[in-house]
């Protein structure tokens, strides 16, 4: 039975802007096929990696064998040109959707790039004192 292939995600760093080309060969050499790919931009390294203070940080979105990632996992951390990698599976969200036609519901699976976030307001709880109040509590402060 052919299992189904699971969608992955790789952050990576290169050295150079073409080493994006190496990492793509090795993707497909391995079976795996390239769903999509991000912008490569040069950063600044907050420490060295391999004697490296800039590298090329980039992503790509690929598809395959689960059984493979390993096996890519050990591969890209021999090669001498991607300085780091890290490889994630893709979260799956069920949405639900309503047929208008039968009124069932019915699931779907959809792929996201990250979970939604509900953006809330925090507003500070603010406590108006007196004078004299407020030398209270630095008197009881710095004893």
């Amino acid at each position: 039975m052919d299992k189904e292939p699971k969608k992955y995600e790789i952050g990576f760093l290169v050295k150079l802007e073409e080493d994006k080309g190496e990492l793509a060969r090795i993707l497909k050499d391995r079976g795996f096929s390239i769903i999509d790919d991000g912008e490569v931009s040069r950063i600044k390294l907050a420490y060295l990696i391999k004697k490296e203070n800039f590298a090329f940080f980039g992503y790509l979105y690929f598809s395959g064998d689960p059984e493979s990632v390993k096996e890519l996992d050990k591969e890209l951390k021999t090669s001498p040109k991607i300085l780091r990698h890290l490889i994630i599976s893709r979260p799956v969200i069920m949405r639900k959707i309503e047929s208008k036609i039968d009124s069932e519901k019915v699931y779907t699976r959809e792929i996201s790039a990250a979970p939604a976030i509900s953006a809330r307001k925090i507003t500070p709880k603010t406590e108006v004192l007196s004078n004299e109040e407020l030398e209270k509590k630095l008197e009881e402060i710095l004893k």
